[in-house]
């Protein structure tokens, strides 16, 4: 295949990323994420007290490692329910794939949390437990004619829900570069890291900490005011490497 440029939007483990950076693990968070979808039936007449929660290890008791539990409905009916957490496990045993998971296994690690939580994971049939990956911010975005995006670019914990919003920004901004650069594409991609590098090493960073949104004196409008059509677009020399 040929092509004027290559776009790599294919995730963590980006092959496109390969050719810029060469063969690289992602970096293991030494946390999973415990992850099930199911019918609501499944829950009997019960429902949880919110549609959508998040709930967290309390901070006040330094015992207490870092975990969470989020749940909410997928559908508009509210007749599926999902759940996926973020979990402390040191020991994970390599690779990048999902593994099945028991229900023995979440149960202890969320022993003590709210009742809701409890009858939410009773009723799942079926759990898989996923490694959370990240990388450190990468030295480049691009070279010549390639680019990379999104979990290809900067992948993060799943904690503040941004993943997949970092690269639907991203892209905009891409669009937006190609466009001013006229055809120039080495000074599109340079124009368009030195547009979103700021921004997207910091959500790294907050996702990485999961203290976004923990307290209500947390004022999430830097992340949801972005419009990543007007933002101004920065000019490449004026950014540090």
């Amino acid at each position: 295949v040929e092509a004027d440029i290559v776009i790599g939007a294919d995730g963590v483990n980006s092959k496109v990323r390969e050719i810029l950076l060469g063969v690289e693990p992602p970096i293991y968070t030494g946390f999973v994420a415990f992850r099930s979808i199911y019918p609501v039936s499944l829950l009997g007449d019960w429902r949880p007290a919110s549609d959508a929660a998040k709930w967290w290890s309390d901070e006040r008791h330094p015992a207490n490692e870092d975990r969470h539990f989020i749940h909410y409905y997928l559908t508009r009916k509210r007749d599926e329910m999902y759940f996926v957490t973020g979990s402390p496990f040191p020991d994970w045993p390599g690779g990048v794939s999902s593994v099945p998971a028991t229900k023995d296994e979440i149960k202890t690690c969320y022993e003590g949390f709210h009742p809701d939580v409890q009858r939410i994971i009773d009723a799942a049939p079926a759990l898989s437990k996923w490694p959370l990956l990240e990388r450190n911010p990468l030295p480049l975005w691009s070279r010549d004619n390639v680019v990379v995006l999104g979990d290809a670019c900067h992948p993060m914990k799943p904690h503040m829900g941004q993943g997949a919003g970092m690269a639907i920004e991203d892209a905009a901004v891409l669009f937006r570069c190609i466009q001013q650069a006229d055809g120039a594409f080495d000074r599109a991609f340079q124009m368009y890291r030195a547009t979103r590098i700021e921004r997207t090493s910091e959500v790294q960073r907050q996702s990485h900490e999961n203290k976004w949104m923990r307290t209500k004196a947390t004022d999430p409008t830097w992340v949801y005011s972005y419009d990543a059509m007007t933002t101004p677009l920065v000019d490449p020399e004026t950014v540090d490497a």
